[in-house]
């Protein structure tokens, strides 16, 4: 029971590592590649801040 526990787990953590990867290298890619694409990820960052702190208030 507890091998199959630590099976199920490691298959977890391997499968979110690997979407991690897939969707941590791509923003970087693209960044990289196309600046614009990272300006409007800092863009839709700022407006998300502004929003929490609107609902702070």
């Amino acid at each position: 029971g507890r091998y199959f526990l630590m099976i199920a787990m490691g298959a977890q953590f391997g499968a979110m590592a690997t979407t991690f990867l897939n969707y941590g290298i791509l923003p970087i890619t693209l960044a990289v590649t196309y600046p614009g694409y990272y300006l409007s990820v800092i863009a839709i960052l700022f407006v998300l801040w502004d929003l929490f702190l609107r609902k702070k208030q």
